[in-house]
């Protein structure tokens, strides 16, 4: 791979990052398909962590050495892989959501950062992206198969979410605790949240996907995949 299609593919500070990380004596190894992409940028994020936690790892020394500004270093970022899922949901302020997430608005130099990911997010997606890694939300309740364990598991989420804080950590708490309650796997329980809104028995962190939606839509959504059901 040549130099300037590395820099197609990741961003200067991140380039650096991943070379200044691999020890001298170690042959460079790189291939963009799959998910080295999205893990490169769960390093650098750790790194960013590093340099508070513990200044003097390897992760938080790469980091400092890969970063070539005046600027500050940003204080939060978003996770690559939710940048490249949210982007693929026309509906979503990604910008919003961040800010949501950080729970406070983004400062320039992390907006920058946020800006940078979701231009590579975009390169990612149309070179090299896996197909699971793609999404589309689904305007109508997919024509899919579900068993009646799952149907009840969505009619429980439904009734436990209609007064529910709309936050991700909270909705988490509760797809896992009815998962828990009636003893389903995590497949069993998410893959049917992710069939009757995405069409794929996989997808994001789930808490924080049916919180980035209107709540009104992930009702009727869920109240539509359990018409019909047996034994509630």
């Amino acid at each position: 791979m040549s130099a300037n299609d590395a820099a197609h593919i990741l961003p200067p500070h991140i380039m650096r990052f991943f070379v200044y990380r691999i020890p001298l004596n170690r042959h460079l190894e790189f291939s963009p398909e799959g998910d080295t992409i999205p893990r490169i940028f769960d390093e650098y994020d750790r790194g960013l962590a590093a340099l508070k936690d513990d200044p003097q790892s390897n992760e938080a020394r790469a980091l400092v050495y890969s970063h070539q500004s005046e600027e500050p270093l940003p204080a939060y970022t978003m996770r690559f892989s939710k940048v490249t899922f949210l982007i693929q949901m026309p509906h979503i302020d990604i910008k919003q959501s961040a800010a949501n997430e950080k729970g406070e608005e983004l400062t320039e130099v992390e907006d920058k950062e946020l800006n940078v990911r979701i231009e590579y997010a975009r390169r990612w997606l149309e070179a090299y992206a896996p197909d699971d890694a793609k999404f589309e939300l689904q305007p109508k309740l997919p024509v899919a198969t579900l068993s009646n364990e799952q149907k009840v598991y969505l009619a429980r989420v439904a009734e436990a979410l209609k007064d529910n804080e709309w936050q991700g950590e909270a909705i988490h708490t509760i797809l896992h605790d009815v998962k828990m309650d009636m003893e389903l796997s995590p497949k069993t329980a998410f893959s049917a949240l992710y069939t009757i809104f995405l069409n794929k028995p996989q997808g994001p962190q789930a808490g924080w996907f049916l919180a980035s939606l209107d709540r009104e839509f992930v009702l009727n959504r869920l109240q539509e995949a359990t018409r019909n059901l047996e034994n509630p």
